[in-house]
């Protein structure tokens, strides 16, 4: 009997929630592994370890990276496009996808949370090629403002001006049918959240069917059980530390209290939680897998 050989990564993370009429499946797109010198001052490298122990994960500072499609039967909507091209074991967006049967000619809209590498990395070949051929980029207006400036960027050290220029390949990709928004509905049943702090245009969007709903919310936490129990943690990445502090206490109060269904880029598998207060600052519930769609 031939041998099958042993698997040398995870399969694919995939996750089917039903909301209303509405199928929200969360991809995972692989991993990010970093270093804790990327937390802000306000917490130690022991601290850090010990949220994670004590939430039962390896105390090492891994991120998972995701994107989300949104199904209603009539329309494919993507939310953000992975890690290619990137630092990680990310890049997985396209075979992804297919075992979730879902193919990138099928995608009528990309709605995007903000421009970074591990959001825009699979959404376009190096040579501002569109990967998702009949699909229109939807962003924030200021997030499009902030990277296509040059005076914001004349001084950047290489790592930022590397992340710009994977920005600007990604707008020039798909430019002939980018649009932008600031609130309000930019599909029918999901509206544009403005998060500002971690890009000056990071948003989220709220996908509402029915009585029920779900709010994607970006990069608000990259490593969840740290931030969320410790929401004054910020990382090098946010380009305005202060402000996505604030953004972020201020979402958690209001989620915990409407009790919120979230779905993030960077929570694990399986890619949806709730939050509830804990004292005087907040936990994550997980939501199961479930074997049928809930």
């Amino acid at each position: 009997m031939a041998s099958t050989g042993v698997p040398r990564q995870q399969a694919y993370g995939i996750n089917r929630r039903k909301i209303g009429d509405v199928i929200v499946t969360m991809i995972n797109d692989g991993f990010e592994d970093f270093s804790f010198d990327i937390l802000s001052e306000n917490i130690t490298k022991d601290e850090a370890k010990a949220l994670l122990k004590a939430a039962n994960l390896s105390p090492i500072p891994r991120m998972s990276v995701n994107v989300y499609v949104i199904q209603d039967g009539l329309r494919t909507t993507l939310i953000d496009g992975g890690d290619a091209n990137c630092l990680s074991s990310g890049g997985r967006l396209q075979y992804a996808l297919s075992a979730a049967n879902i193919d990138p000619s099928q995608v009528d809209t990309i709605l995007l949370t903000h421009a970074h590498p591990d959001h825009v990395g699979g959404l376009t070949a190096h040579n501002a090629t569109p990967l998702f051929p009949n699909a229109e980029l939807v962003l924030h207006e200021e997030e499009l403002r902030f990277w296509s400036n040059d005076r914001n960027f004349a001084d950047a050290p290489e790592h930022l001006l590397a992340t710009r220029r994977l920005a600007l390949n990604t707008f020039n990709a798909y430019r002939p049918v980018m649009r932008t928004a600031c609130r309000g509905e930019v599909i029918s049943g999901v509206t544009i959240q403005p998060l500002p702090g971690h890009t000056p245009g990071h948003s989220g969007y709220m996908i509402e069917s029915g009585k029920e709903r779900v709010l994607i919310w970006g990069d608000i936490a990259h490593w969840p059980d740290i931030q969320i129990p410790k929401p004054e943690v910020t990382l090098t990445f946010d380009l305005d530390r202060r402000q996505a502090a604030e953004t972020r206490k201020r979402l958690l109060d209001m989620v915990a209290n409407d009790q919120i269904l979230i779905g993030g880029m960077h929570i694990n598998f399986p890619g949806f939680i709730r939050i509830h207060r804990d004292g005087c600052t907040f936990a994550i519930h997980e939501e199961r897998w479930s074997p049928d769609l809930m």
